[in-house]
C-alpha cells in the first residue's frame, strides 16, 4: 500500500487538523507493538518519507505534565492526568504524529512512580530507548527540582548517557539534542543561573562516567546539543503559560526559526520504512540487557546493593534534619546549623560505611560520595533557608542599631552608619560559617554580597530620609517666619516697602541655605545634590512669600489697611491728635489728601518690586543648567513677577474703599453741622421769663443745683467732643428700651390686657351698669319680645 507524502511543516500552525491516534508502542509489561508499521503506513502516513521525518521524545518525573507539554506543543492528543486523581497516567511508550508536521512524538511513561515503586529497571530502559530512537529529547522537570539529584533525575540520566555512550555512540556520529523544559519558572531566579546549574550537573555526570577505549578525553557537546527553555505556571499564569507555550512550538514547527530545534546532524540515517523494525530491535537489545551491559556482575551487583543502602540512608539523614528544616522554615536562625548537620549526616553514613565497604571498593567510594552530595544537596535547602534567615536579622539589627546611635547629640551619620554595617557583616558571616557542614563547596559570598547590596540601599535611602528632615526643617523655618516679618512691612506701607521686603526676603533666604548646608555636610552629599535640595529650598521661600503677599493682597485685607491709611490722615492731624472739626476746617481738603495717600498705597501694592528673585533664578541656573528644580524655581518667579493686583481687582478695591472713605466724610460733615446749630435768642428771653420760678427754686434747693451742674458738665462734654449725635442715638436706644420693658411689666400685671384694657373692664363697665336704660330702648323691647 502507497502512502501519500507528509504534509510540510508550516508556521502557521495546524489547529484546523485533527489529532492523529496515537499507539502504544511499549507497554507496561515491555512489550513491543506489532502495529507500529501498520499505524506509520495508514494512520500517519509516514512510511514513505525517507528521511523527511523528525523524532522527539519527552520524558522526566511522573505527574509533572509531559503529555500536556506535548499537546501543547504538537497539537498531540496524549492522555493527561485527572486532577481529581492523581496518579500515573501514561503506561509504557506512546507514540503519534504531529498534525500536519512530519514529525513522531513519543511519550515516555514517568520516572519515580509508585505504581512500579523501587523497580526502576523500566524506566532506565524507556529512557534508554527514547534516546537511542529520538533526535531531541524533551527533558521536562520543575524549576524546584533544579539543583535537586533525584529530583532532576540526575542518577537515571547518568545511567541513560554512560550506556547509550557504550552502545550506540562512537565520535563523529550523530548527535542527540537535550532540550531541557523548566516548568513553573516563578521564583525570580534568572533563566541563565538555572541553565548554570544544570550545566555544571551534566558535566560533573559527564565527567564521572566510564567512557569507552579512546573516548576517554570525549566531552558531552561531542554527542549531545544542550538547549534549555523555561515556562510560566500554567495555573497562576494561565495567559502567559499559553503564550510563552505558543512561541515555544513555532521552535519545533516552523523551519524558517532561527531556533528551529530540529537539524539535520541529529538525523540518525533511519529511512521511515525502516523505522518500525530499527525501533523493535533497539528495544529488543534494551530488553534482553538487563545489566545493561555493564563491566562485571559484581560491579552490578555492588551497584544494586549500594544504591538501596544509600536510600536506606537518605532516608535517615532527611529524618536527621527534619526538626532542623522546621526552625529554619520558621524564620529562625538555627545556633551551629553546620555541626547539627554534619551530625545528622554522621548518623547516616555510618551503617553504609559498615556495610557497603564490604562490597566492591570502586563501586563504593564512588556510590558513598554520591550519597554525600545527594545529603549535602538536600541540606543545602536548608542552609540556603538559614542564610535567607540571618540576612533578615541582620537588616534588622541594622536598623534598629542605627537608629539607637543617630539618637545621640552631635554624632556624625557616616561614623554611625559604617560601624553599624561593619557589625551587622560580622554577625552575618559568623552565622554562615557556622551553618556550613564540613567538606562541603558550600558558598555564602553571593548571599554576602546580596546583604552588602540591601545595606547600601537602606544607608541610602535613610540618608535620603535625613536629608529631607534638614529640608524640610529649612523650608518650615522659612514658612513660620517669614509672614510675620513681611507682614511687620507691609501693615504700614512707605516708599520703600517692597527694598525692606525684599532684604528681609533675602536674610531668610540666605540663613535657611546656609544652616542647610553647614548641617548637610554631615551627610557627605554631593555639590549636585546640594544645589538641587537648595534650589527646591529658594522654591518653596518663593512660594511661601507669594502666599504671604496674596493673603496681604486680599480684598478684604487690602480694603482694611487703605481705610487705616485713609483714617489716619483723615482723622488725626500732622501730630496725630484727633480732629474736632470745626465749620471753619476744610474738611473736602482733608478728604482728597486722604483719599490721594489710600491711592497710592493701593498702586503700591500693584506690583511687588523685588530684584532678589533675578539673583536666585540666575544663581541657579548657573549651578543646575537645565532640570525640573530649575524650571520649578522659575514657575515660581514667573508667577511671583505678575501683578498682585489685576485691573479688575483694583476697580473692586477702589470701590468699596470709596464707600468707606465716604461714609467717614459725611460723618465729619454730620459733626460740624450738628455743632453749628443754635436756638433763636427770642426763645431763649421767653423760656428764661417763663422759667425763671423754676430756675429759682433749682437754685435754692441744693440737690437739684448739684444735679443740674453735672447735667451741664455732661452736656458740655458732649459737645465738646462732638458725640452730640452719637450720645441722642444712645439715649434714643435707651428710651425705647426702657419703654419696651415697662410695656411688657404692664402687660404681666394687668393679665394680658394693658393699661386700656384694665379701665374698660374695672371702671367704664361698672359705670355703664348703673346708668338707666335710654326711653326708646324700653318702648321697643316689647316689640322685640
Amino acid at each position: 500500500m502507497t502512502s501519500p507524502p507528509p504534509e510540510p511543516a508550516t508556521a502557521n500552525g495546524d489547529a484546523h487538523l485533527a489529532p492523529t491516534p496515537r499507539l502504544q508502542i511499549v507497554d507496561e509489561n515491555k512489550a513491543f507493538s506489532a502495529d507500529l508499521a501498520p499505524y506509520m503506513t495508514n494512520e500517519w502516513n509516514l512510511l514513505d518519507a525517507g528521511f523527511n521525518y523528525n523524532v522527539v521524545a519527552v520524558f522526566g518525573s511522573q505527574s509533572t505534565g509531559k503529555s500536556t507539554l506535548l499537546n501543547r506543543l504538537f497539537h498531540t492528543n496524549f492522555q493527561v492526568m485527572n486532577e481529581s486523581q492523581r496518579g500515573q497516567t501514561t503506561k509504557g511508550i506512546w507514540l503519534a504524529r504531529a498534525p500536519g508536521l512530519p514529525t513522531l512524538v513519543m511519550d515516555v511513561e514517568g520516572t519515580d512512580g509508585r505504581e512500579r515503586g523501587e523497580d526502576q529497571d523500566f524506566e532506565r530502559k524507556s529512557s534508554l530507548f527514547a534516546i537511542a530512537i529520538a533526535e531531541v529529547i524533551i527533558i521536562n522537570m520543575w524549576e524546584h527540582m533544579v539543583g535537586l539529584y533525584h529530583g532532576a533525575n540526575m542518577g537515571l540520566l547518568k545511567t541513560v548517557l554512560e550506556v547509550n555512550l557504550q552502545l550506540f555512540q562512537k565520535k563523529g556520529s550523530p548527535k542527540t539534542h537535550l532540550f531541557f523544559v523548566i516548568r513553573d519558572h516563578a521564583s525570580g531566579t534568572p533563566l541563565p543561573a538555572l541553565c548554570a546549574t544544570l550545566t555544571a550537573d551534566l558535566n560533573k555526570i559527564w565527567a564521572s562516567l566510564n567512557k569507552p577505549d579512546g573516548l576517554e578525553a570525549s566531552q558531552l557537546t561531542d554527542f549531545f546539543d544542550v538547549t534549555f527553555t523555561s515556562l510560566p505556571h500554567k495555573r497562576l499564569a494561565g495567559e502567559q503559560f499559553e503564550t510563552d507555550a505558543t512561541t515555544l512550538r513555532q521552535r519545533f514547527v516552523d523551519p524558517n526559526n532561527a531556533d528551529y530545534v530540529f537539524r539535520p546532524a541529529y538525523k540518525k540515517a533511519v529511512p521511515a520504512d525502516g523505522f518500525p523494525h530499527f525501533a523493535q530491535d533497539i528495544w529488543t537489545q534494551i530488553n534482553a540487557n538487563r545489566d545493561l551491559d555493564l563491566p562485571s556482575q559484581q560491579e552490578l551487583l555492588a551497584q544494586f546493593r549500594c544504591d538501596e543502602l544509600a536510600t536506606v540512608a537518605m532516608d535517615a539523614f532527611s529524618a536527621g534534619f527534619t526538626g532542623l528544616k522546621s526552625q529554619v522554615d520558621s524564620g529562625t536562625v538555627v545556633e551551629s546549623l553546620g555541626s547539627q548537620l554534619d551530625g545528622a549526616l554522621y548518623g547516616a553514613l555510618k551503617p553504609f560505611d559498615t556495610q557497603a565497604s564490604r562490597y566492591h571498593q570502586g563501586v563504593y567510594q564512588r556510590k558513598r560520595k554520591e550519597l554525600v552530595d545527594r545529603c549535602q544537596t538536600s541540606a543545602m535547602v536548608v542552609f540556603n533557608a538559614q542564610l535567607r534567615n540571618a540576612a533578615k536579622r541582620a537588616v534588622t539589627i541594622f536598623k534598629s542599631g542605627l537608629d539607637f546611635k543617630l539618637k545621640s547629640k552631635g554624632a556624625d551619620f557616616y561614623i554611625m552608619v559604617e560601624s553599624t554595617k561593619d557589625e551587622v557583616l560580622q554577625f552575618f558571616s559568623k552565622t554562615a560559617n557556622a551553618s556550613c557542614m564540613q567538606d562541603s563547596t558550600w558558598s555564602f559570598e553571593e548571599s554576602l554580597a546580596d546583604l552588602r547590596t540591601e545595606l547600601d540601599h537602606l544607608i541610602s535611602s535613610r540618608r535620603d530620609e535625613e536629608l529631607n528632615k534638614l529640608a524640610h526643617a529649612a523650608e518650615r523655618k522659612i514658612q513660620t517666619d517669614l509672614p510675620d516679618a513681611i507682614n511687620d512691612i507691609l501693615v504700614n506701607p512707605t516708599p520703600t516697602m517692597w527694598t525692606r521686603v525684599d532684604e528681609v526676603f533675602r536674610e531668610e533666604v540666605e540663613s535657611a541655605e546656609s544652616d542647610l548646608r553647614d548641617r548637610a555636610k554631615a551627610l557627605r552629599i554631593t555639590d549636585s545634590e546640594l544645589d538641587e535640595r537648595l534650589a527646591a529650598l529658594r522654591t518653596a521661600s518663593i512660594t511661601a512669600l507669594r502666599d504671604v503677599l496674596s493673603q496681604a493682597t486680599s480684598e478684604g485685607a487690602l480694603v482694611q489697611r487703605l481705610k487705616a491709611t485713609f483714617e489716619q490722615k483723615f482723622r488725626y492731624d500732622d501730630q496725630g491728635i484727633p480732629r474736632v472739626w470745626q465749620p471753619s476746617d476744610d474738611i473736602d481738603g482733608a478728604y482728597r489728601r486722604a483719599r490721594e495717600l489710600a491711592d497710592q498705597t493701593l498702586k503700591s501694592f500693584v506690583v511687588a518690586e523685588l530684584p532678589y528673585l533675578d539673583t536666585l533664578e540666575s544663581s541657579t541656573s548657573r549651578s543646575l543648567a537645565s532640570s525640573a528644580f530649575t524650571e520649578d524655581l522659575q514657575a515660581s518667579v514667573v508667577a511671583l513677577r505678575k501683578p498682585l493686583l489685576p485691573p479688575s481687582k483694583t476697580a473692586t478695591l477702589t470701590s468699596r474703599f470709596r464707600l468707606e472713605a465716604d461714609a467717614l466724610y459725611m460723618e465729619a460733615k454730620r459733626s460740624v453741622v450738628s455743632s453749628s446749630a443754635h436756638v433763636p435768642r427770642w426763645v431763649l428771653a421767653v423760656i428764661a421769663v417763663l422759667g425763671y420760678n423754676e430756675f429759682m427754686s433749682i437754685i435754692r434747693n441744693p440737690f437739684l443745683l448739684l444735679l443740674l451742674i453735672l447735667m451741664a458738665a455732661i452736656g458740655f462734654v458732649i459737645y465738646a467732643t462732638g458725640m452730640a449725635g452719637p450720645a441722642q442715638a444712645v439715649a434714643m436706644r435707651v428710651g425705647k428700651d426702657v419703654a419696651r420693658q415697662v410695656g411688657e411689666r404692664v402687660m404681666d400685671v394687668t393679665g394680658g390686657r394693658g393699661i386700656v384694657g384694665t379701665v374698660n373692664e374695672f371702671v367704664l363697665k361698672p359705670m355703664n351698669a348703673t346708668l338707666p336704660a335710654p326711653e326708646t330702648a324700653k318702648e321697643e323691647k316689647p316689640k322685640s319680645e
